[in-house]
């Protein structure tokens, strides 16, 4: 491949620690696998900073022109240089170093009016499919208290599909200033729970509302639910004890986003 060469070792090895948190933090990157993901963040306009390829991918990929012409540095890996990068069985033939985009609940736009917040889910991909599903049901933020699986996580990343390049995400928020800023901003927190709480299809939203799911196995402190001025339930006629977190969400995201308030 012209003016393209091998990855070195050293190289390889500073890409590979990506793949811990603790250095995805420090250097403010994270790795994705594979040519849909890099599709999507190319389309979504972030930053790649390099690419980790085959040399029979990149001989076949269309991808090829908008990498150089976007500048992307591009290293030639081999299958067992690619193995150490990825984090699945199934080998991708490209992994890419995106930069990451740091944002706070008060940089948020100002009409980010209707969000999901996250309390405590540590599934990567519970917290994958929540974020896939507040893209596809068209809200504005999905905010991610302290304790919850991060974001950049590669099992995280897998599970959203390239939604995590479509909205903003906002990292390791204190339950207090979450709360703290959904009254400042006069969004109406809504607490998703287990019993008790108003049949979410009957149920009519507010015009700004923010979704706050719990912990898969406990759920919402109650101290949290207290704060919550409305309280949802799911019902669910049938013999399962409960739903999974990420279903549960994507049931009530589709309700309170087809109601003719929270629609508006």
């Amino acid at each position: 491949m012209e003016n393209v060469e091998h990855i070195s070792k050293a190289r390889l090895k500073a890409v590979a620690a990506l793949s811990v948190k603790k250095f995805r933090r420090s250097e403010g990157a994270f790795l994705i696998e594979g040519e849909t993901l890099l599709r999507e963040a190319l389309a979504a306009g972030w930053d790649v900073l390099e690419v980790v390829a085959s040399e029979d991918w990149l001989d076949k990929s269309d991808l090829l022109a908008t990498l150089r012409q976007r500048k992307i540095k591009i290293d030639i890996g081999g299958d067992a240089d690619l193995r150490r990068l990825s984090d699945t069985a199934n080998i991708q033939p490209v992994i890419s170093v995106v930069a990451d985009r740091p944002i706070s609940l008060r940089g948020l736009p100002p009409d980010a009016r209707r969000i999901v917040a996250l309390v405590g889910v540590q599934d990567p991909g519970n917290v994958g499919a929540i974020i896939r599903g507040a893209d596809a049901f068209g809200l504005a933020a999905v905010a991610l208290t302290e304790g919850c699986a991060e974001w950049q996580n590669p099992k995280v990343l897998r599970a959203a599909m390239g939604s995590c390049f479509h909205l903003p995400l906002v990292s390791d928020v204190p339950v207090d200033d979450l709360l703290a800023w959904l009254r400042e901003k006069e969004i109406a927190p809504i607490a998703a729970v287990a019993h008790g709480g108003d049949n979410v299809s009957q149920f009519s939203p507010p015009r700004a509302w923010a979704l706050l799911l719990g912990n898969e196995a406990a759920g919402l402190p109650e101290d949290i639910v207290a704060e919550c001025k409305h309280r949802v339930t799911l019902l669910t006629p049938g013999r399962a004890e409960s739903l999974n977190v990420a279903v549960g969400a994507g049931v009530i995201m589709h309700v309170l986003t087809q109601s003719r308030e929270g629609a508006s």
